[in-house]
């Protein structure tokens, strides 16, 4: 499938994924949201639907759980939220 996100444009390889399946997407790290929408439209080209995101990490400064939810009603859950100082660059962990 063709790609473009804000990190990335080419190819990407979806392995396993047929029409009408339900997909979870497991990710790293959310922040603006570039990556997972490009995952999602990806396994949507593929005819299948994705169901839930997890994230491990978000940085919801750059407003990535709402770029997901406004563009495909998708609510993504994450395990952590945490901030990075620009002046430090040390990370803190939000409540």
């Amino acid at each position: 499938m063709p790609v473009d996100s804000e990190y990335f444009t080419g190819t990407l390889y979806i392995n396993g994924v047929e029409p009408g399946d339900r997909v979870t997407i497991v990710d790293d790290t959310i922040s603006t949201g570039g990556t997972l929408i490009a995952l999602i439209e990806a396994v949507r080209k593929a005819g299948a639907r994705v169901e839930e995101v997890l994230v491990a990490v978000e940085k919801p400064e750059n407003g990535g759980r709402e770029r997901i939810a406004e563009c495909f009603g998708i609510a993504v859950r994450s395990v952590i939220r945490i901030a990075v100082d620009p002046g430090t660059g040390r990370v803190n962990v939000l409540g």
